[in-house]
């Protein structure tokens, strides 16, 4: 699916790219078509993406026990098998309106 969000100042990252060429690395993330992305794990995927899919992230995750306590996870793990289970912290309503926030670490 082509990318829903083009406005440059929606767009966190790559904003000097035209929206849809081959420099908008990130036209085929999830957040550039929200409400038509399909979800492939309800976790999420390592680096955001399957390692077939183009552009995106492409990090492998090194080992951090208190997340991933089965040793590293590569691009495209997903989420529901290789992170830490744990205490469910928020139920939503099929339908509802929540507001979520997400962030980047970089070492």
């Amino acid at each position: 699916m082509e990318p829903k969000v083009t406005d440059p100042m929606q767009r966190t990252m790559n904003r000097d790219a035209k929206a849809g060429s081959d420099e908008d690395v990130y036209r085929y993330n999830p957040w550039r078509a929200p409400g038509f992305a399909p979800t492939s794990d309800p976790c999420g995927l390592a680096g955001g993406r399957h390692p077939s899919d183009p552009g995106g992230g492409d990090a492998v995750f090194t080992s951090i026990p208190a997340i991933a306590p089965n040793g590293p996870i590569s691009l495209g793990a997903q989420g529901s098998e290789v992170l830490k289970k744990g205490k469910t912290m928020a139920t939503w309503k099929a339908g509802s309106t929540v507001e979520v926030a997400w962030g980047i670490r970089f070492k």
